[in-house]
């Protein structure tokens, strides 16, 4: 406002002419609105690079006298521990200036963490003029700059065992710290092992709180056995990581692979059994494994068969081969026993292995092996008396005779 004053007149005509309303007032209306607009701007632990909030005016308005906007701050990011500022204050926008800026310095930790957002809301504002804040609230961002890792580890072998079960542990690390917890599944997978003979299948979900050099461990169950078999594989892997922090949170995509080793010998052993042909009673080679040992697959034996014994004592005698399958312990190869009419000495079979077929190099530990067969028939020599006339000169001949009742097996000589 200002004042207009007339404070003379030239002239009164007599005191017939006054001034009436001086001094005058003029005012001049104010036509300028006054509304804040809040521009955030992102930070980045990158730098690092400060957040800030600017508050302004329209653009080349001013105030005559200071504006003062009251705020708080929320959201993920916390303060201290992501940015340095309080959570509560006031910026001022000084006299005749446009704006103000509230900064916010990033501090750059060492922790793994989501892109975290700081919320501005304002409160009220100070000032002779009915300014207002356009848009709050407003949010920025913070962004993270750095990378963490989970390593599984665990055994490249195992030794099996012969029985009983046994742990064997994989470990699961974090290397760097992350800024709130989060889970990850692990899981057994088949190679030529089967869970559920050779180890005992295991998955599930692992929570860890996030701390640097943080661990967990998985046990898994070997089954011991007798069984020969080849070394065999499983595996195990990660998956489904419940947070990876922008992506700045990685585990490792390859499986660790573990054999069991195989630890059972395979030496078979050769026993017999005599035969008789009292019955008769059949003879047989038993070829066995250890006591509660097997293979996984088929083991042929080749053998030949000799001794006194020939086809027509026992039959059997044209076999050259013999299978324990899979799974078994020993086989027995009978030889059925003929009860002839000969009179034969105790005969023998004898077994003499050959080549061993097997993928485990399966030996046979004590090749030759022989039993006998029995007989149970009786012959008799029976010499028969003779007479002859004596006669008056020279000789006469006097004929005994000797007779076999039965046949025997060979040719054979008796004294007289």
């Amino acid at each position: 406002s200002f004042s207009d004053v007339l404070p003379n007149l030239s002239s009164h005509y007599n005191n017939t002419l006054v001034i009436d309303g001086s001094p005058a007032m003029g005012i001049i209306a104010n036509d300028d609105a006054g509304i804040i607009t809040v521009t955030p701007v992102n930070g980045s632990e990158t730098g690092p690079v400060a957040g800030s909030f600017t508050f302004s005016l329209p653009a080349g308005t001013t105030a005559d006298a200071p504006v003062t906007i009251n705020y708080a701050l929320s959201g993920s990011a916390e303060s201290v521990k992501d940015y340095s500022g309080t959570i509560s204050g006031s910026v001022t926008i000084d006299k005749d200036k446009n704006s103000t800026t509230l900064t916010l310095p990033v501090i750059d930790d060492a922790l793994v963490e989501d892109t975290e957002t700081i919320v501005l809301n304002t409160g009220l504002v100070t000032s002779p003029y009915p300014i207002t804040v356009a848009n709050s609230p407003q949010s920025l961002t913070i962004s993270d700059n750095d990378q963490s890792a989970l390593t599984l580890t665990g055994p490249a072998k195992v030794t099996e065992g012969h029985s009983g079960t046994q742990n064997i542990t994989y470990t699961i690390t974090l290397d760097k710290a992350t800024g709130s917890p989060f889970t990850i599944d692990y899981a057994t997978s088949n190679g030529t092992a089967s869970s559920t003979t050779d180890y005992n299948a295991s998955s599930g979900t692992l929570t860890f709180t996030g701390l640097a050099g943080e661990s967990k461990d998985i046990a898994i169950l070997i089954n011991g056995d007798q069984r020969i078999e080849a070394d065999e594989t499983f595996s195990i892997s990660l998956s489904d990581l419940s947070n990876t922090f922008n992506n700045r949170l990685s585990y490792q995509t390859s499986p660790v692979v573990t054999t069991i080793v195989n630890d059972d010998s395979g030496a078979i052993t050769i026993t017999s059994e005599n035969g008789s042909e009292t019955g008769p009673v059949p003879a047989s080679f038993t070829f066995s494994f250890p006591s509660g040992v097997s293979a996984d697959a088929p083991t042929i034996i080749n053998f030949g068969l000799s001794g006194t014994a020939t086809g027509t004592d026992y039959t059997g005698a044209g076999t050259s081969s013999i299978i324990i399958p899979a799974g078994v312990n020993s086989i027995r190869l009978p030889l059925s026993v003929i009860d002839d009419s000969f009179v034969e000495n105790t005969e023998t079979v004898v077994l003499t292995s050959g080549s061993v077929s097997s993928p485990y190099g399966i030996t046979v530990a004590n090749s030759p092996q022989s039993l006998e067969i029995a007989d149970n028939d009786n012959a008799t020599l029976t010499i028969s008396g003779a007479t002859v006339t004596e006669g008056n000169s020279g000789t006469s001949t006097l004929s005994f005779t000797v007779t076999l009742d039965k046949d025997t097996g060979s040719p054979f000589t008796v004294e007289y």
